[in-house]
């Protein structure tokens, strides 16, 4: 599991990704709650990396850092 956090402004944020398999799960929210965890599935492992791959690099771009976050899957 990769987790990212994004502080900005009066926005405190968190970000994780966890691919099993062919499965991708995202949990996501405010620093300090629980979130919300989204589970999608994929035909392939190697898609499944590939997605999860595009998705921490449009976080990143936004601004989220990697490290521990506050939030739970």
């Amino acid at each position: 599991m990769r987790t990212f956090s994004l502080v900005e402004g009066t926005s405190d944020k968190f970000w994780s990704i966890d691919v099993v398999n062919t499965s991708v799960t995202v949990n996501y929210g405010r620093t300090g709650t629980k979130g919300q965890t989204k589970t999608t599935e994929y035909e392939s492992a190697a898609k499944a990396t590939a997605e999860s791959a595009t998705l921490i690099a449009a976080k990143v771009r936004k601004g989220y850092v990697e490290g521990t976050a506050t939030g739970s899957l």
